[in-house]
């Protein structure tokens, strides 16, 4: 779920460590991309939903405004290079 902190600004958990922020017509999305997996021992992190890939993918609410991809680090929590590139290629991204 998103929040509408003003009309301005809108941040949406999508996952994970992923967040999308978007202030007016700008947005981004910070450690959106990363591979679902499971280690009992350690961690567990879902995929993310496909609701929310569709979504991503084509623009859709509430991804209309996509500018920038950013990766704080590699961690397969945080970064897929498979899932970063298929949004690369159905976005225009700065």
């Amino acid at each position: 779920m998103g929040s509408n902190m003003n009309n301005d600004i809108y941040i949406n958990v999508i996952g994970n460590a992923g967040v999308y922020i978007r202030y007016k017509n700008f947005g981004v999305i910070v450690d959106g991309f990363y591979e679902g997996f499971y280690d009992k021992e350690r961690w567990e992190f879902a995929d993310l939903e496909d609701e929310t890939v569709e979504a991503l993918y084509t623009s859709k609410a509430p991804f209309e405004a996509l500018d920038y991809v950013l990766i704080t680090h590699c961690h397969k929590d945080h970064f897929s290079a498979e899932k970063t590139m298929l949004l690369v290629q159905n976005q225009k991204l700065i």
